[in-house]
């Protein structure tokens, strides 16, 4: 990308650009699962610690 962006190749960052908006909406989902199974496993402990 780097390179794309340092030869002004628009084409080829054009084409990279898809694949990172990918993987940012790729990680905010994970990043979403794993936050609620956080609240889930707090959620779990302090129902067996009651």
């Amino acid at each position: 990308m780097l390179r794309a962006v340092s030869k002004k190749n628009i084409k080829m960052w054009e084409e990279c650009l898809s694949h990172i908006e990918f993987l940012i909406i790729v990680r905010c989902i994970l990043l979403q699962r794993c936050a609620y199974l956080r609240l889930f496993m707090v959620w779990c402990l302090v129902f067996l610690l009651i």
